[in-house]
């Protein structure tokens, strides 16, 4: 069953505002909003502009169809600096809250169900009320199943509130009753309109009959767009979601889960995603060890965790578990990188060390041929000394012998004769 048909939305663009030449609208012009909404039919109507205060001329034209339509909700704001609801809905309970959260990111990836207001009693957010009045006309009524844990079954849905032990969430995030988001998409995924059409009578037949029907603001100019996980595009600017857009998905999201049994998104708890990141971290240390061995198996290794990381993290959102995908990929390439980085400089200190064994080695080597080539040439240079004392220049011309002793002898004798 397609639940975005539950649901019509009348959109006010810029064109929207210069057709009715006056922003706030006036209180006439809202008034025949409402009479031509209404000739259709519809189960709920909710209007997220705050009407806190008269918009002249039309006020009491504006009053009288607040008290003559019953299912008609009107919004206030809770959190932060409160903004009262019309005077009128309030008296006749037909009030509930707009207040949408924001993550650390500026992201709205949470939608309330009650929230706390400061006289201690109970705001029901804008979508669950609109939810709950849908589905009573279908026999569908809200059931406690855990009321310390405030787990309730809602048809064939099961809410569990947010904690603050889920995901990456704190104490400080808790408030009220919270549900995470299951986005349908943008507006193009709603039956819509321009609120021209509607105050022009140019509504298609049974366009809204039967539905429940959200009157909001697209106009940039209202400041009512929000970002969502839609806008995670990193390269391709992406359009900011208007404030009425996203209740209408957390709408679609509740009518989904108690009509068609949609599962609930619920978030993984911190410990098991410090789990993920302890294993992937030393499934990505081991797998970095062997990079100077087994590169390939190393890189074949970072790529299967990243797809056994995307695809689980699809799978289960498929049933309903939001599990972490960027901490655990981060955790893989962060890890090998390290790993890998570590074992490089392990291997660069072994051969540096192996560099310095061998060139102690052969610094020691060389002192030792060193040390005996000075031995060598001091021995050389005794031997020449020797030498040089045994041949003088003298002894070198005739070396004296008794034989030659006699033969002088012989030779003075034949001189004196002479």
């Amino acid at each position: 069953m397609l639940t975005t048909l539950h649901k019509s939305l009348v959109a006010i663009d810029e064109p929207d505002i210069q057709y009715v030449k006056q922003w706030p609208m006036a209180d006439r012009v809202m008034a025949k909003m409402i009479r031509n909404i209404k000739a259709q039919q519809p189960r709920a109507i909710a209007i997220d502009i705050y009407r806190d205060l008269p918009v002249e001329p039309g006020h009491a034209e504006l009053v009288k169809e607040f008290q003559n339509t019953p299912n008609f909700i009107g919004i206030e704001k809770v959190a932060g600096k409160p903004i009262a609801p019309p005077p009128t809905l309030a008296k006749q309970g037909q009030v509930a809250a707009n207040d949408l959260l924001l993550d650390t990111d500026g992201k709205i990836r949470r939608g309330i169900i009650l929230l706390g207001k400061p006289d201690q009693s109970l705001a029901q957010g804008l979508v669950s009320l609109l939810a709950l009045m849908y589905l009573e006309k279908a026999g569908i009524e809200l059931k406690e199943i855990n009321a310390s844990k405030q787990i309730y079954g809602l048809g064939k849905a099961k809410f569990v509130p947010l904690s603050s032990n889920d995901g990456e969430y704190n104490e400080a995030d808790m408030g009220g009753y919270q549900v995470l988001i299951n986005y349908r998409g943008g507006l193009e995924s709603f039956l819509h309109i321009s609120m021209t059409d509607v105050l022009e009578n140019r509504i298609p037949a049974d366009f809204m009959r039967d539905r429940l029907v959200l009157i909001g603001a697209k106009a940039p100019s209202l400041n009512d767009n929000y970002s969502t996980p839609y806008n995670n595009n990193l390269f391709v600017p992406t359009e900011l979601i208007p404030g009425v857009v996203v209740h209408a998905n957390i709408s679609s999201q509740i009518l989904s889960a108690a009509i068609d049994g949609r599962p609930m998104l619920q978030a993984t708890v911190k410990p098991f995603n410090w789990l993920l990141i302890f294993f992937w971290s030393g499934y990505s240390a081991t797998f970095g060890s062997m990079y100077i061995k087994k590169r390939r198996l190393t890189i074949g290794g970072l790529f299967l965790a990243v797809v056994i990381i995307v695809s689980s993290a699809y799978i289960a959102f498929l049933s309903g578990w939001i599990i972490p995908v960027f901490a655990p990929i981060l955790t893989v390439v962060s890890a090998t990188i390290v790993t890998i980085v570590h074992v490089l400089w392990q291997n660069l200190m072994i051969y540096y060390r192996k560099l310095e064994d061998y060139a102690r080695n052969l610094e020691i080597k060389v002192q030792e041929r060193t040390a005996e080539l000075a031995t060598a040439n001091e021995e050389i240079s005794l031997l020449n000394e020797k030498l040089m004392r045994r041949f003088s220049p003298y002894e070198c011309r005739t070396r004296y012998t008794p034989a030659n002793a006699a033969d002088d002898s012989t030779k003075t004798r034949r001189i004196r004769s002479h």
